[in-house]
């Protein structure tokens, strides 16, 4: 149930038509604007009841009497409604059979069917030749104040700080009926909260705009870590050409870089772009990528290949010592099943026992003739160290060390 205290906005009746000392004198005393149903429910979703609990002083010569439908009710939409006969539910309803004797008081309620939502804004006592006597009455409760039909603390209120319709800042407080910016945000522009130590649109003042490419930094125009701010332009010293190292310095080669004009040491000129030395894809020299060597790496300007593949051969990294394509000398290839090793070909015996070659009984501890077919060719080509020779064994050429 919604009981709440009135706060009164006449301290006499209000007289309606001739000016004539009031026969009536009306106190709202509070006003439920949700009664509890099980006693009083709506009559349908367009109305509202509503229970004004008065009373009134008969300062008239005879009777008045209380009957519902004497009661005007002025709500905040301009209309106005009578007294409800529904009334008579109320066990203290201001009945129809009652009056009050002159000068005395009599304390009732009064049931009101208002339009869903309105607000009763005066009371009027209405005498059978029009004229009327009342007050004036607020719903809200004496800490709040009526606005667009609500009760509002003008203290706190978002949208009514201070007065009805005054809206606070975006990102503002209401604080004792002020607009307040909270502390990091402490000054307001344009209905809005804004830091001008920071706000590039308010940078130190509002409407204070900063330049294109700056910001705002401790209320003056600034640039972010890294850039400095020459004229009105924020810019890196380090690569800008025509603030190269300080402002108004022009590099006349038209690159800058690390504030110097041209490529420092160690960088040279590729694309367009200052580059080191050791890119991989500008290796001492523009263009020269490591991707020329296979396996190589770019160390102070030149391909290098690292230590476990330290020989080159057709532009590629290898290991002479234990590459059997390139074994002991770039092309030297070691036949079948031989390995490198320092590089030497070598060749493990597959057979059992020793085998006949040329009708010769040959183990050459453990180089006999293989089971392998080897290519016949050259000692050269087949990979023979000096020393070696050539034997035929089953109609193929291998190498025996001798």
């Amino acid at each position: 149930m919604r009981r709440l205290a009135l706060i009164w906005l006449a301290l006499s009746s209000l007289a309606c038509g001739a000016q004539e000392e009031a026969p009536v004198v009306i106190t709202v005393r509070s006003v439920d604007l949700d009664p509890d149903e099980s006693q009083l429910p709506a009559l349908d979703d367009r109305s509202d009841p509503t229970v004004l609990n008065i009373s009134l002083r008969n300062t008239s010569n005879g009777y008045t009497p209380l009957a519902a439908p004497l009661f005007v009710v002025e709500l905040d939409t301009g209309i106005e409604v009578l007294g409800s006969p529904r009334t008579e539910l109320l066990d203290n309803g201001c009945r129809a059979d009652s009056a009050v004797a002159s000068g005395a008081v009599a304390n009732c309620s009064l049931v009101l069917e208002r339009p869903a939502g309105t607000l009763p804004i005066a009371l009027y006592y209405q005498l059978a030749d029009g004229s009327r006597f009342g007050v004036e009455f607020s719903v809200c409760e004496p800490t709040e104040t009526l606005c667009d039909r609500a009760c509002v603390d003008l203290t706190t209120d978002h949208h009514h700080c201070g007065a009805c319709f005054d809206e606070v800042a975006s990102g503002a407080a209401c604080v004792d009926g002020e607009a307040v910016c909270r502390q990091d945000w402490g000054s307001i522009c344009d209905d809005q909260c804004t830091d001008l130590d920071l706000d590039p649109l308010n940078c130190g003042a509002c409407g204070a705009v900063v330049p294109d490419g700056t910001v705002c930094v401790d209320g003056s125009p600034g640039c972010i870590e890294g850039l400095t701010l020459c004229g009105d332009t924020c810019v890196d010293l380090q690569t800008d050409p025509s603030n190269c190292g300080v402002c108004g310095a022009t590099a006349s080669t038209g690159f800058c870089d690390e504030g110097a004009v041209g490529c420092v040491a160690f960088k040279q000129l590729c694309d367009g772009e200052c580059v080191s030395r050791s890119d991989p894809n500008h290796c001492g020299d523009c263009g020269i990528s490591v991707e020329d060597l296979e396996g190589s790496y770019c160390n102070g300007g030149s391909l290098k290949c690292p230590d476990e593949t330290p020989d080159v051969c057709d532009d590629t990294c290898v290991d002479l010592d234990a590459d059997p394509n390139h074994c002991g000398a770039c092309g030297r290839q070691c036949q079948g099943p031989g390995t490198c090793e320092s590089g030497r070909c070598s060749f493990q015996d597959t057979a059992v026992g020793p085998q006949t070659c040329n009708d010769v009984c040959d183990d050459h501890e453990g180089y006999a003739c293989q089971a392998a077919a080897l290519v016949c060719g050259t000692a050269e080509e087949i990979g023979c160290d000096e020393g070696g020779i050539l034997q035929d064994c089953t109609r193929h050429c291998l190498c025996v060390l001798d």
